[in-house]
């Protein structure tokens, strides 16, 4: 299923990429026997964004973050603009950098505690 959608992606066909996501989506939902895991997903990102609610704890935050963290911020940031900036960019590495970005400052969504030892990897 991934090999055939690596092949898709590479041509570039994208109504046929739509329609292998679909697929493996519905495959995949259609098969998970453990679904109850995801509620405690649910509960950690939950639990997690409440900082979000808290406007100046969150600004403070932040800045400890970046404070203790600021060359990596930077260079994320630096690497992040250079990236999009490009005549043939990178939006997957863009995202990614954006994403750790983004962890550094927010901080990780913990670990769920009760969650068994599961992989579910696509690639």
């Amino acid at each position: 299923m991934i090999e055939e959608l690596k092949g898709i992606i590479k041509a570039g066909d994208m109504r046929k990429i739509e329609q292998q996501l679909t697929y493996i989506a519905y495959s995949t939902f259609n098969t998970w026997s453990d679904l109850h895991y995801v509620d405690d997903d649910l509960k950690r990102l939950s639990e997690w964004a409440t900082e979000f609610l808290k406007p100046i704890e969150l600004a403070k935050m932040i800045k400890k973050n970046y404070d203790a963290n600021q060359d990596e911020c930077v260079s994320d940031l630096s690497l992040l603009a250079y990236t999009c900036s490009t005549p043939d960019s990178d939006y997957g590495k863009a995202g990614l950098g954006a994403a750790d970005l983004f962890t550094t400052l927010f901080g990780k969504v913990p670990p769920s505690p009760s969650l068994k030892e599961v992989e579910y990897s696509l690639f």
